[in-house]
């Protein structure tokens, strides 16, 4: 048997070592690779429960035009580009610029049946709500049984040809 001994976080090392893991370490790899690294702009994640979670992101200087929210394949995207860029010869003439704003591409994946269900953006704060909604066929079910005996039976129902499983009470 061979032992793992990592030094650094190493993904294609580590996947090495699975077998039907392959779009999670698919999605750690896209990640670590898309340059989520930066501090810019900051940003919380919160979690209220197991299914409802936000993502807040500090956006000041940016108006709603410059700032564009997007969910693709999995993944949520903020991008925001300055209309107005500093240094313009039309453009204000900073005299003191304290105020980080600059463009910046922030990409996130999303988890199983993760879907936004909204995004506000109020006081330089751009609030993105996120909820895990299950479907119903794959959330678990719970048998109740109302006899002491019985037979469950499996077979194909002959008109889809589909599997069943039926319960018969003596």
């Amino acid at each position: 048997m061979s032992t793992l001994t990592l030094k650094a976080f190493d993904i294609p090392t580590i996947a090495r070592y699975s077998v039907g893991l392959d779009d999670l370490f698919d999605t750690l790899s896209r990640s670590v690779n898309a340059g989520t690294n930066s501090n810019y702009p900051p940003y919380n994640i919160i979690r209220y429960d197991d299914n409802r979670y936000s993502v807040e992101i500090a956006l000041a200087g940016f108006k709603e035009d410059e700032v564009e929210v997007t969910v693709h394949e999995g993944y949520l995207t903020v991008e925001g580009q300055q209309k107005v860029k500093t240094g313009d010869l039309d453009g204000p003439v900073f005299l003191h610029h304290g105020i980080s704003k600059r463009d910046f591409r922030k990409t996130w994946p999303l988890g199983n049946h993760v879907e936004v269900t909204s995004a506000n953006f109020a006081d330089g704060i751009l609030t993105i709500a996120l909820e895990r909604i299950v479907p119903e066929e794959l959330k678990p079910k719970r048998l109740l049984f109302l006899a002491k005996s019985v037979n469950i039976m499996r077979g194909l129902d002959p008109l889809t040809n589909v599997g069943i499983i039926w319960v018969q009470i003596p």
